[in-house]
């Protein structure tokens, strides 16, 4: 229900607030332990910090260098220093100033599609740079059962997730990413969206994400719809379906009747030799008299039955425009469509489980000989 719908919506947005909040702490106390190690005489970092690897930038003539590195030893026998040239020729295409925090993707191994983060924080004249584990340095993400949390990047791939055999996978073929987040991405200003969309398990899900600050990366919250909320759903595409079909019937049985009457071939009916009366001393042909009155009776009939016709699709309009409920807008459709066509008139429903139309309204029928039920077979192609 509505309802249902957004104490979730609301349930979510509080998770997501206290995500950025975490994610904000997270990175103050990486920039706290990244400043920390440059007083410490340190050859494996492993022990005592979360980092995979540790670097002290330097400035010289507006030029960024390597000050000393440490490697964990954990990181198994990866090259720092191969990474150093990457890193250096991004950061000085960069406007850097005292505060700045820029965030870089990397891989331990280039065969796997898992990644690492390097977050690199400016101070006045000097800097750090650190590589992580987001796994292992977000851990607040896993603290979540009900709601999907996560960590993606501009390009859909998982960096961090609730459920860690998604850490790797990509987002980026889902409805959550195509039509949520990108779109918010480019149109929203705050970088931010919310809505129900299908997720990388191909799920139905409600989600709220939000790009964090400026950094490549994306917080997504998600919650997957209950199977009866989908089967709802989809009772209502259908219902929706049949609608615009009767109305589109409608409107065509109405435009084809005054092209009848439009364009319908004058017959000359003109008499040839045909006895005439004086009347008050006015001579007229008896058949031309009795022809030209039974123009001027159809004339207006057909005049009448225009009228009406008008004025039953604006009161139809009108009562559709008025009713909320779905089920009394397919019964008033139901008996307009047999007013308008003046015989009885039969509306199903496709029920997905049993997968067969059944009859939910009826109209038109003499009292006593509607049917008391219908149902016919619809095989899904």
């Amino acid at each position: 229900s509505k309802k249902n719908l957004l104490k979730q919506e609301q349930l979510l947005t509080n998770i997501q607030k206290e995500l950025y909040d975490s994610f904000q702490d997270t990175l103050r106390d990486l920039k706290t332990k990244a400043i920390q190690i440059a007083s410490y005489d340190i050859k494996d970092l492993s022990i005592k910090q979360p980092f995979l690897a540790w670097a002290e930038l330097g400035f010289q003539k507006s030029h960024i260098k390597i000050n000393r590195y440490f490697q964990s030893q954990d990181w198994k026998g990866a090259i720092f220093s191969a990474y150093f040239d990457s890193f250096i020729s991004r950061l000085q295409q960069k406007k850097l100033h005292e505060g700045t925090v820029e965030v870089f993707r990397l891989k331990q191994d280039v065969h796997s599609t898992v990644e690492l983060l390097s977050f690199c924080f400016f101070l006045k004249n000097n800097g750090y740079l650190v590589v992580v584990d987001p796994v292992f340095v977000f851990p607040f993400f896993k603290q979540y059962k009900s709601e999907r949390t996560s960590l993606i990047g501009l390009d859909g791939l998982v960096l961090a997730h609730s459920q860690p055999s998604y850490v790797g996978s990509s987002l980026a073929k889902s409805s959550l990413f195509q039509k949520g987040i990108l779109q918010a991405l480019h149109e929203s200003l705050k970088k931010q969206g919310k809505g129900e969309f299908y997720s990388l398990d191909q799920n139905l899900v409600f989600s709220v994400f939000n790009q964090i600050d400026n950094f490549p990366l994306v917080l997504v919250i998600e919650i997957i719809l209950s199977p009866s909320y989908k089967k709802t759903q989809f009772q209502k595409t259908w219902i929706i379906f049949f609608l615009l079909i009767m109305m589109g019937f409608l409107l065509t049985y109405v435009l084809i009747k005054r092209l009848f009457f439009i364009n319908k071939p004058k017959v000359n009916l003109e008499p040839a030799k045909v006895p005439t009366v004086k009347i008050l001393g006015h001579s007229k042909s008896i058949l031309e008299s009795s022809i030209s009155d039974f123009h001027v009776v159809k004339e207006h009939r057909k005049s009448e039955l225009l009228v009406k016709e008008d004025q039953r699709v604006n009161l139809f309009e009108k009562e559709a425009t008025g009713l909320k409920d779905i089920v009394r807008i397919t019964k008033r459709m139901t008996e307009v469509a047999a007013d308008f066509t003046k015989s009885p008139c039969l509306f199903f429903y496709y029920r997905e489980e049993i997968q067969a139309a059944i009859l939910k309204w009826d109209a038109g029928f003499q009292d006593g000989h509607s049917p008391a039920a219908m149902s016919f077979p619809v095989k899904r192609i």
